[in-house]
């Protein structure tokens, strides 16, 4: 999570929006239907939605890789997903972020990508506490029954309470914005570009070193390494090769193991342990310790 202060948030006021005094009770995302990218492109779209040749169209916050720029003040009522701009009452908060409806999930989670989700999950974080809306993922249905707390335009479309859109997409990483949001699972910190070590987490009572995620920003929960033997394998470890538990061994087996990464490693609770040990195979980490002589 990349904590954001919602009063240092410049602001770049947007032509259309309405006034409420109302308490915002539910956040709606977007995609802004662009490169998944920094540059200024938050910035640019608030000026969009502030200019003269501004569309129909406003959100609250517009996000980028590197940057979170307010258009609309809650709770003041953004133009940004129809009837459902105001919800049960209560005016919704709309996030669009820079992507493609059409992206696969790993588009999404790129290294890029996982920064700006970093990013998203800071703002929603302050916007939950400031107004009190509840961390839960809503679906469609969940919005049917009038319930409170993070859905998407396509989910709102789909209840039958936006316009037409799908953004920001069926392959939109739901499941690991919640993670992150909620805290059951920790953040790996984001690499720069030359930066090939993979993303370990150490358990603070036993010391294992667990595999969280591999440079290329690709999830490896299932697969932890004794903290003895933590070896950089750089890209070698692709993610056709977790489907092989053999293939698996093998590549860490013949690892180089000279860039050992357990003292960057990210502190794993007894909470985050027992969820990783319950999906880890405890036979293939018994075999994987043994090939690298531990």
């Amino acid at each position: 999570m990349i904590p954001v202060d919602l009063d240092a948030i410049d602001y770049i006021g947007a032509v259309h929006q309405t006034p409420h005094a109302g308490t915002p009770t539910l956040i709606v995302l977007h995609s802004i239907e662009c490169p998944l990218e920094g540059n200024g492109r938050a910035r640019n779209v608030a000026r969009w939605f502030a200019g003269p040749t501004s569309p129909q169209a406003s959100a609250h916050y517009c996000l980028d890789v590197d940057e979170v720029v307010c258009g609309v003040q809650p709770p003041n009522v953004a133009w940004h997903v129809g009837r459902a701009n105001v919800y049960c009452g209560s005016p919704t908060i709309g996030i669009e972020q820079t992507g493609y409806a059409r992206f696969s999930t790993e588009e999404w989670l790129t290294p890029d990508g996982s920064r700006q989700l970093d990013r998203l999950v800071g703002l929603v974080d302050a916007l939950c506490d400031r107004w009190g809306i509840a961390r839960r993922w809503v679906d469609e249905t969940g919005l049917r029954n009038s319930q409170t707390g993070i859905t998407t335009h396509a989910a709102a479309t789909a209840a039958g309470l936006g316009t037409d859109h799908t953004d920001p997409g069926p392959n939109w990483p739901v499941d690991e914005f919640m993670r992150r949001l909620d805290g059951s699972a920790p953040t790996p910190p984001t690499p720069s570009e030359d930066d090939e070590m993979l993303w370990l987490a150490r358990h603070e009572s036993t010391g294992a070193v667990y595999l969280l995620q591999g440079s290329n920003g690709q999830p490896f929960w299932r697969h932890w390494l004794p903290s003895e033997s933590a070896v950089n394998i750089a890209l070698t470890l692709a993610p056709v090769n977790l489907g092989n538990q053999g293939a698996l061994l093998d590549i860490l087996a013949d690892a180089d193991p000279t860039r050992a990464v357990p003292d960057n490693a990210l502190s794993l609770s007894d909470a985050d342990y027992t969820r990783i040990a319950t999906d880890a195979s405890l036979a293939t980490a018994d075999e994987l310790a043994a090939r690298l002589g531990t």
